[in-house]
């Protein structure tokens, strides 16, 4: 939609029920991930485990980054961010695994569990997650490689707009 007109300018296709949403922070680039079939369908509660890369101007499909292989079955994807330099694609479920995509060559940087509540860095090199046996972990959003961890988990987190002090709402006092 144009806010300003009011007006649909543009149709996405490619699901029944789209389950998360996220723009490029260029504005250029939307990805989607979500059930292929439709409600009705006893298989409604599956994903065809691809999340798709759709030019805005167009709304064609441009890349998918298939998710669902023998090796890495994601299932039910339910969160899409992009870093804010636009370089990484973070996917999430709601059961905290999370996997980080490289946007740019469409290749997966990291599977790793403990993922949501999530945060990068405003300058994109650094991804802090929760949710993870009780433990918050800062990861290289480059890599995706863990370089420390901190407790507890917290189920609200923030980053301050210079990256250097983490905030987490906790249950432990």
């Amino acid at each position: 939609w144009d806010l300003k007109t009011q007006k649909q300018t543009v149709v996405f296709r490619g699901y029944a029920e789209p389950t998360a949403l996220a723009f490029s922070p260029d504005g250029k680039t939307l990805a989607t991930v979500g059930r292929s079939e439709p409600v009705g369908n006893p298989k409604r509660d599956l994903d065809d485990g691809v999340i798709r890369l759709c030019d805005v101007s167009t709304g064609k499909e441009r890349a998918n980054l298939i998710c669902s292989t023998p090796e890495l079955n994601v299932g039910w994807l339910d969160r899409l961010h992009f870093s804010p330099n636009g370089k990484r694609l973070w996917a999430g479920r709601a059961n905290g695994e999370h996997y980080v995509w490289n946007a740019e060559t469409e290749q997966l940087v990291t599977d790793a569990p403990g993922g949501y509540p999530f945060v990068f860095s405003p300058d994109s090199k650094l991804l802090a997650t929760s949710g993870d046996k009780d433990l918050l972990r800062l990861r290289e959003a480059e890599t995706g490689k863990e370089k420390s961890t901190l407790a507890p988990k917290g189920n609200a987190l923030a980053l301050s707009h210079n990256g250097q002090v983490l905030a987490a709402k906790t249950e432990k006092r």
